[in-house]
């Protein structure tokens, strides 16, 4: 009896020595030679954000024979609305520009959002004038006086009326701007433009930054 539980116990140890090792080194070989389904990516290093721009755009203005030339500008392109006899509340397009090396806007005025801009009719200028009121922020609106002469597709502010708009430029506030034909009432124009980033804008039209 004593021999065949001796027996029997040397069969187990052999067993138990057998098997363990079986499981390591599965284990073990998964492990060394097994690849990960999945390898990360090595992280990307985020691209530092490009100068802000807000809605101001820069371009260069072009010679007689349609080559750029070095001569550059900010415009703003703002939406809407505007009335006369003929309709109401249709749709605007207003774009104001600054040359470089100048702080003092213009605007031309695109009624029903066409490509054609509002042009000067009337040979007396004073005739082709829109009376505006501009509201920057919180503060009291000011007048601002659009003159046109008679074939111009862009209107350029009075001395005083440039002067407070361009403090708001340069200070990047909001304005709401609503104006109207002074030789017809009926006439409206109605706009909002955000000036925010606007030196930045002039900086890269100045070539006073390396932003492309």
């Amino acid at each position: 009896m004593l021999k065949w539980l001796a027996l029997a116990f040397v069969i187990f140890i052999l067993y138990v020595a057998v098997d363990e090792p079986t499981s390591n080194n599965s284990t073990s070989g998964q492990a060394v030679s097994g690849t990960p389904q999945s390898a990360k990516p090595k992280p990307i290093e985020p691209k530092p954000p490009a100068t802000p721009m807000g809605d101001w755009i820069t371009g260069f203005y072009v010679d007689e024979f349609g080559d750029k030339t070095t001569d550059g500008y900010v415009s703003i392109t703002a939406t809407g609305t505007f009335s006369n006899t003929a309709t109401a509340n249709s749709p605007l397009t207003a774009k104001m520009f600054i040359n470089a090396g100048s702080r003092d806007p213009w605007f031309r005025l695109y009624e029903y959002a066409r490509n054609n801009p509002v042009k000067g009719v009337y040979s007396d200028s004073s005739l082709n004038m829109l009376n505006c009121r501009v509201k920057k922020g919180e503060m009291q609106p000011f007048t601002a006086y659009f003159n046109q002469y008679k074939g111009s597709d862009s209107f350029r502010l009075d001395k005083e009326g440039q002067a407070n708009l361009r403090d708001a430029i340069v200070e990047e506030t909001s304005v709401k701007i609503s104006c109207y034909l002074i030789e017809y009432p009926t006439t409206k124009y109605r706009f909002d433009m955000d000036f925010s980033h606007f030196n930045n804008a002039m900086a890269k039209a100045e070539g006073r930054t390396t932003e492309t």
